[in-house]
């Protein structure tokens, strides 16, 4: 399973749905990281027309369709017809629950059909001489396609998360301290630093499931390390056959952990979370609006009226300063003529330097 898609995935039904809610502006959640430099296209899977280019026009619809909820779900659950939606996009489907039916979305691979055209020479050593791929240097694109509609609900099951950190604890040996943590974020790369936000949103109330996702994401990159084929000094190296083979399913096992992890952290509803993050409720300033508004005045912070008797006093002040300095320095030049002389060299040599002349 790609990480990236899940991870997409996984922000798209957490954040669209406090987007459902009117919690927070399609303004504010576009700019998630996950999404930096790619592009969501939902697509009818009979005719594979375009319904939205962008998942912003996708929530919005969804929207005013009267969609409750979205929930992420393995597609294996599902009697799917993919079709062209192939490997089910990683094996998982998005479920967008209306009041009286639900539709399911799956994320696949789109294929150009003249990749098979007979006009092409055949093998992949051609393809990649002959015809070089210009869309490697492009971002990703996960193309999603409402594959099936269901009369009826479709349960999304409640989550205990401390049954699930005891869970994680028994079979995988790794402690879990249910304590308040930092939110959790994927690695995105070459995202600028406005769109660094959690991968899913982040409540005071319950911190366990960023705590565990990191625990979690933590021992793969440790095992990855350790069993690398390069890492001499790795206890994995030093195994037996039987030792290794146990740590292998044990890692697998992690891996499936993982998945089901972000799959409860985005069907983890929690209406009256408080979301630690820079999202912008409806009922403020967008992020467009405050960019305007801090065009407009010069300044990105909040400025306070200055008081016009302070400005004026200060003006006074000044004045006065420079009138008293100016008359110093004539009483000066009329009783030693010869400081004229010395006040009008730095003004000489600043005009005759070749540095300043063009």
């Amino acid at each position: 399973m790609d990480e990236d898609t899940l991870q997409r995935q996984v922000a798209l039904v957490s954040y669209g749905n406090k987007f459902l809610r009117r919690e927070v502006t399609l303004d504010a959640i576009f700019r998630h990281g996950v999404f930096y430099g790619k592009r969501l296209l939902f697509r009818a899977l009979d005719n594979n027309a375009l319904l939205a280019d962008d998942f912003t026009l996708w929530l919005e619809i969804l929207r005013e369709l009267g969609v409750q909820r979205l929930s992420l779900h393995r597609a294996a659950q599902f009697a799917l017809h993919a079709g062209q939606a192939r490997d089910g996009g990683g094996g998982l489907a998005i479920v967008a629950h209306y009041p009286d039916h639900c539709q399911l979305w799956v994320c696949g691979e789109e294929d150009a059909a003249w990749w098979h055209h007979p006009a092409l020479p055949k093998g992949g050593y051609q393809r990649a001489s002959m015809v070089p791929s210009a869309a490697y240097y492009g971002g990703d694109i996960d193309s999603f396609w409402c594959v099936q509609e269901i009369r009826g609900e479709i349960a999304v099951p409640e989550i205990d998360w401390q049954a699930i950190a005891a869970a994680i604890a028994e079979e995988l040996q790794l402690t879990v301290k249910d304590v308040k943590c930092a939110p959790f974020h994927a690695h995105m790369r070459a995202a600028p630093d406005w769109a660094n936000f959690p991968l899913f949103p982040y409540a005071d109330q319950n911190p366990l499931p960023h705590q565990l996702l990191k625990v979690l994401t933590d021992a793969q990159a440790a095992f990855a390390n350790d069993s690398h084929c390069k890492n001499e000094n790795g206890y994995f190296q030093h195994m037996s056959h039987a030792e290794a083979a146990e740590k292998v399913r044990w890692s697998e096992r992690l891996n499936q952990w993982t998945i089901d992890l972000q799959l409860h952290c985005a069907n983890d509803d929690q209406p009256h979370a408080t979301i630690q993050s820079d999202l912008a409720p409806e009922h403020q300033s967008t992020p467009s609006q405050l960019i305007q508004e801090d065009k407009l005045s010069g300044d990105a912070s909040p400025r306070q009226p200055d008081s016009n008797w302070i400005k004026a006093c200060a003006f006074a002040v000044l004045l006065g300063l420079l009138s008293l300095l100016l008359l110093g320095v004539c009483h000066l030049i009329a009783n030693h003529a010869w400081l004229a002389l010395v006040l009008g060299l730095p003004f000489a040599i600043y005009v005759w330097s070749p540095s300043t002349k063009k």
